[in-house]
Formats: C-alpha cells, sequence, structure tokens
C-alpha cells in the first residue's frame, strides 16, 4: 500500500504539474527537519551542491539544474562550487561529466586555490572520479595556496588508503594519474 502525500509534499507534486519523478527529487532535496536547516544556514547548501554531493545518477543532477535552482558557480559557505562538492563527496563519474557538459568550471578554485582535481584526488574514495577530471582537461599541475599540486593530494589520500589496508583503492588511485 502507497502512503498517502502530506500537505506540503502534495503542495510541490502541483508545483511540478503533477509530474511525480520532478516531485520525488524536489522532496529528496528539501531539508527534512529542523537540525538540517540549521546545517543547511551554516553550510550555504543549495539544492545544486546537495545534489552533487549525495545523488549517484546524474539524473538528479539534470533535474535541479532544468528547474533554474541553482547556477553552477554558486558557492556554499566553504567557497565550494557543485563540482568541487561532487568530486569530493559523489563517486559516480557520470555526475562529474554531466556538471561538466552543462557548464561548470574545471578549474574552480575553493578559497584554499583548491580545485575539484585537489579534492578528488585526496578524499574521493573512487578513482574514475579521478579519472573524469583528466579526461576532461583538469590541470595536474596547478597549485593551491600552499604550494601543492593535486598529486601532492593523491599521495595523501594513497598513504590514508594503505594504512587502512586498503591496497587495491591505494593503487587504483595511483593508476588514475599515471593513466591520464
Amino acid at each position: 500500500m502507497f502512503r498517502q502525500w502530506d500537505e506540503s509534499e502534495a503542495r510541490i507534486l502541483e508545483k511540478f504539474g503533477g509530474d511525480v519523478d520532478k516531485a520525488v527529487v524536489a522532496l529528496k532535496l528539501r531539508p527534512r527537519n529542523a537540525k538540517q536547516k540549521r546545517a543547511e544556514k551554516l553550510f550555504q547548501e543549495t539544492n545544486l551542491h546537495k545534489a552533487a554531493a549525495e545523488d549517484p545518477d546524474p539524473w538528479g543532477v539534470d533535474y535541479v539544474i532544468d528547474l533554474r535552482a541553482i547556477g553552477l558557480e554558486e558557492r556554499d559557505g566553504f567557497g565550494r562550487t557543485p563540482l568541487h562538492v561532487a568530486a569530493w563527496f559523489n563517486k559516480n563519474p557520470a555526475v562529474i561529466e554531466f556538471l561538466l557538459k552543462a557548464g561548470a568550471d574545471l578549474e574552480a578554485r575553493d578559497p584554499d586555490g583548491d580545485t575539484p582535481l585537489h579534492l578528488a584526488a585526496w578524499f574521493n574514495d573512487n578513482p574514475a572520479v579521478i579519472e573524469a577530471l583528466l579526461k576532461a582537461g583538469a590541470d595536474r599541475e596547478v597549485r593551491d595556496r600552499f604550494g601543492r599540486i593535486p598529486w601532492d593530494y593523491a599521495q595523501d589520500g594513497i598513504a590514508c588508503a594503505e594504512a587502512s589496508g586498503n591496497n587495491q583503492l591505494a593503487r587504483q588511485r595511483r593508476q588514475a594519474f599515471e593513466a591520464n
């Protein structure tokens, strides 16, 4: 049995002309409680930042962009674009590719001078995300404000993976840089 939509959910469904798919994406991206609302205010995340970080399917990111919810270069509370956030958190390289095709700046810098490649190199557990950024032409020699290039960050990620016993991830991360 399907549950009934509450009043706020019904308003969202009505806003999208009864298109359940669009309404579900909008519902998925809305803050669900007061704690999330406070976090959203603190981090100044937009729906596109959330979709870029959390949605494994570019389809969700597409709907947010299609709804004109936010610009591709809008910054969160940490000065990062949706591409920065996707490179850090999202494991699906198709999301990266989608944001780039939509016009995201591949070389955007956060306040520390990090590009999306810097963040993917250290934090993202899927080396295919690094490969997607490099194949798109990301500058592997760009330096952040500390003088570090993405490979320096990748070496930190490799060391963390090896220290935790994940030699396969370490090897894949290394290969992502060597292959491109």
